[in-house]
């Protein structure tokens, strides 16, 4: 259809490149066809379409005809007055026959209007007025199957009739008129099968928003898919997101209602984990963001609605055991999911609007600004999905060892826990890591095949260096500061087990790094987490103690650990966990009492631990004692042990007491109970707020 013409194959790649292609499957698409379809017939002798003008038995290719529809759009209301038909008289009255070539050169091409015409000036005037404003074509979107042919077609006669002007030659009337964009789009699947209704697998418009709703069937159209792949509406899919809108709506309703007893903290006086949320927000409005901005409309809901529920989830279960949820900051992320939401689900979103008492409307509401100074803390949110992820880890390990040793009649139920951290890689797989940094797609994402990985791997000499060298640690005498005769030393070289060892070790660690890449991409290449694994769990020892449904759980550096698989297992962002029965610090028995007076809350014994925080007993208080994790609870000990706790009670329970302070720390020695020098006794008391019980 284009065979020799010289400038068709240069100036169609440079079209490619110039517009937005949205995948690369399409641009790979669009590449392909390029090479055959300058063969391919202009013409045929039947069927629908334009006849060729200087042979009138032969009609134009129909795919190809009329590929520039959209540009007699831009002026279609002034021709045919708003009628498909053209039957009713338009503006200025323009008939088909005045319609010349010379006129549509001068809408198209501006330079001078034609003055024998017949159409008033002013009226090519203004259609040449609206072509410029609504020209050139922002998106087109069609169905994969058009890209070699129609689509193609369509660019080739943008880039015929509309050659590029060079950057000189660039004017408001002489710009580029190439198409600006195009997106294909996949088939739609329906329940993962081709929709017929032959075999009666389809759905109307009407049918679905019968059974699942507008928003219902918008979220479910939303989730479906929509790059080339093909789309796929499942009921069960739409049925779930249906249920999570109406879920939505319902915690909005209940958020409202308890509003009053919340945190209500301003962002200056926001907690570590407030800040955290705060950045998973802005992480989802920037996200979100990016996804509508290129049509990935399940990237959006994934981003905005999905995942953000993901992370207010987060921050409910671990404000739990830290003063609770801040309502300035639940108020502030009801408000951006509807905003984020209500492009697919506007009246779930127009009622939560209501709900949160905005004024207007939520269609008239601005796209949602960043909250607070706009950053995103990746590390934190890194941290605290770390957190996540290891705890449900711990529980099904936990899980799995309940089950597999319930029917022993030797058995006793765990009730401590030890999570192993390592600060440090071994040396051997730093050198793995090393090489796969080297070989890292930063692009895709991505690492290489295994077998191209393991070809690197067996050419690694520091590998087998850093082997060796790990040998000979093994056999060093440290009492005489030497080693072996070099002829032993060769026959541990020789013998090669330590390194058969490693390399056993090495892919499933290489497979442990491809699974670590989509969660947090490059970091996992890392030598170290770009965060205090170690001080992360400790302080929030206190949740996965909650968690695992233990009575404690203490974090400790793998190197006091005295198992040897541990020791090999553990790396940096895969801790271990050890359950015992018996308790793996020394300890001291209290009795924690309440003071207060019709408070409700009882005295209850307790244990006190060697190094325990003030926030780790008031914890332990709480769960005993059935306090709501939002009630602050203060502690405090007797000024004197010896004399206060042989007095008459009093009223006034404060007169001899004293506040033990956040930051401290108990310990114990001489079997004594002690905050710093202080000696505690055997009691402690906690209070808690009566106006909020």
């Amino acid at each position: 259809m284009f065979a020799g013409v010289d400038w068709s194959m240069e100036l169609m790649l440079q079209c490619i490149t110039y517009m937005y292609r949205y995948s690369t499957e399409t641009t790979h698409n669009f590449e392909s066809t390029l090479d055959w379809l300058h063969e391919h017939a202009c013409s045929r002798q039947y069927g629908l379409g334009t006849k060729i003008p200087w042979d009138q038995q032969y009609l134009i290719e129909s795919l190809s005809d009329s590929t520039i529809y959209m540009a007699y759009y831009t002026v279609c209301h002034l021709l045919q007055g708003g009628v498909l038909d053209g039957s009713q008289p338009a503006k200025y009255g323009i008939r088909p026959e005045q319609l010349t070539t010379a006129v549509w050169n001068y809408v198209f091409f501006g330079g001078t209007p034609p003055q024998d015409s017949g159409i008033p000036e002013e009226a090519l005037q203004d259609l040449r007025r609206e072509f410029l404003y609504w020209y050139p074509l922002d998106l087109r979107v069609s169905g994969k199957d058009l890209v070699p042919n129609h689509l193609t077609y369509f660019l080739y006669n943008h880039v015929a009739i509309w050659p590029k002007p060079t950057r000189e030659e660039s004017t408001t009337d002489n710009r580029c008129w190439w198409p600006k964009a195009v997106r294909s789009n996949g088939h739609l699947l329906l329940n993962s099968e081709k929709m017929s209704k032959s075999t009666g697998n389809f759905l109307t418009m009407v049918q679905a928003v019968e059974r699942f709703s507008a928003d219902g069937t918008r979220l479910a159209l939303a989730d479906a898919g929509d790059t080339q792949e093909d789309a796929n509406f499942v009921f069960s899919m739409a049925d779930a997101g249906l249920l999570r809108l109406y879920s939505q709506i319902e915690w909005t309703k209940e958020m409202m209602d308890v509003k009053g007893t919340l945190r209500n903290s301003p962002q200056s006086d926001y907690t570590y984990l407030d800040r955290v949320f705060e950045s998973e927000i802005n992480n989802a409005i920037k996200l979100t963001n990016q996804s509508y901005s290129h049509m990935l409309f399940r990237e959006a809901m994934k981003a905005g609605f999905y995942d953000l529920q993901s992370a207010r989830d987060r921050y409910r279960d671990l404000t739990v055991v830290g003063g609770g949820m801040n309502w300035d900051l639940v108020n502030k992320f009801i408000k951006v999911q509807a905003l984020l939401l209500a492009p697919i689900c506007p009246h779930t979103c127009e009622q939560i609007w209501e709900l949160i008492e905005e004024t207007g409307s939520i269609m008239q509401a601005r796209w949602p600004a960043l909250l607070g100074d706009g950053t995103v803390n990746e590390v934190a949110i890194e941290a605290v999905h770390h957190l996540i992820k290891v705890t449900h880890e711990f529980r099904v390990r936990l899980k799995k060892m309940l089950e597999m040793k319930a029917k022993s009649a030797t058995f006793k139920k765990p009730s401590y826990g030890i999570v192993y951290v390592a600060q440090r890689y071994p040396d051997w797989q730093v050198v793995i890591l090393k090489m796969l940094r080297s070989l890292y797609d930063e692009e895709n994402n991505s690492l290489p095949p295994n077998d191209e990985i393991l070809g690197h791997l067996k050419n690694e000499e520091s590998l087998k260096k850093v082997v060796i060298l790990k040998m000979l640690r093994s056999l060093y005498d440290e009492e005489n500061n030497s080693l072996p005769p070099n002829d032993e030393i060769l026959g541990h070289l020789k013998n090669e087990e330590s390194l058969k060892k490693v390399f056993k070790k090495v892919m499933p660690f290489v497979q442990h790094i491809k699974r670590m890449l989509p969660e947090g991409r490059a970091s996992a290449l890392e030598e170290v987490t770009r965060f205090n694994e170690k001080e992360v769990l400790e302080n929030f020892s206190t949740y996965i103690v909650r968690a695992l449904e233990l009575e404690e759980v203490w974090i400790e550096d793998v190197e006091k650990s005295t198992d040897k698989k541990i020791k090999e297992d553990c790396i940096p962002g895969k801790p271990m966990s050890v359950f015992v029965s018996e308790p793996q610090k020394p300890f001291c028995k209290v009795t924690a009492s309440n003071p207060q007076v019709g408070s409700g809350y009882f005295s209850y014994p307790m244990t006190v631990y060697d190094g325990d925080t003030v926030a780790r007993v008031i914890d332990r208080i709480k769960r005993r004692a059935g306090v709501a994790g939002s009630l602050p609870v203060t502690l405090w000990m007797h000024k004197d042990p010896e004399v206060s706790t042989r007095r008459i009670p009093s009223l006034d329970y404060q007169q001899n007491l004293c506040e033990v302070p956040q930051s401290d720390v108990f310990s114990l020695k001489e079997d004594k109970l002690r905050i710093g020098s202080k000696i505690v006794g055997d009691q402690l008391l906690y209070t808690v707020p009566l106006s909020e019980t």
